[in-house]
């Protein structure tokens, strides 16, 4: 995932660069169709750069981690003709950190995920991605009040999902019950997507 040229300076800032990561370790897990928070614990086990990850890092993938269904839920249901499958594989790891960042972590204003997510979309992704990102973005914000998240599971047990996707062959990433179900009338991994190759 290289950076393009924007034109502007890189992006700088702690939590910037923790996003950053977080992102790259969202993009990588979606890409290998491995669990996104195992792949975060084992970095931090086994450093792959001489720079460790930062905490804000593990939260953000452990947070998107946590609320999978509802956070594709929402960028589903908000995206307006845009399955989740067929957006580019950075935005989806874009929208899906800014969109826990926006409705589940109160320690970050929503209009600075937001534009975070922006702003990354610019340094990572297409020339039409910062656009939609902010527009998506915007749009989760907007109707945040009134989003009703009580039947929303507020974790997910990594070990019971693990332990579920060994069983039935799929990401643990992903809602188990939908995953098993989709696995079982496709005989295919639900999370690899063929399309992003």
């Amino acid at each position: 995932m290289p950076a393009r040229e924007s034109g502007r300076g890189p992006l700088t800032g702690s939590r910037t660069k923790a996003r950053r990561a977080a992102i790259e370790l969202l993009f990588e897990a979606d890409q290998r169709g491995v669990h996104a928070g195992e792949l975060a614990r084992g970095r931090v086990v086994s450093p792959v750069t001489d720079a460790p990850l930062r905490p804000y890092t593990i939260a953000l993938v452990e947070g998107v981690v946590d609320r999978w269904a509802a956070v594709n839920e929402l960028l589903g249901t908000y995206s307006q003709g845009w399955a989740l499958d067929r957006m580019p594989a950075v935005d989806r790891a874009i929208l899906r950190m800014a969109t826990w960042e926006i409705v589940w972590n109160d320690d970050v204003p929503d209009g600075v995920a937001v534009s975070e997510g922006v702003e990354l979309a610019r340094a990572l992704s297409t020339d039409e991605s910062p656009t939609f990102v902010g527009g998506l973005l915007s749009r989760i914000a907007e109707v945040k009040p009134t989003l009703d998240l009580s039947d929303v599971n507020p974790t997910t047990d990594v070990a019971e999902a693990s332990a579920t996707a060994e069983a039935t062959d799929v990401n643990p990433t992903t809602d188990v019950a939908e995953a098993s179900a989709t696995a079982d009338a496709t005989d295919a991994n639900p999370t690899t997507d063929k399309t992003d190759g």
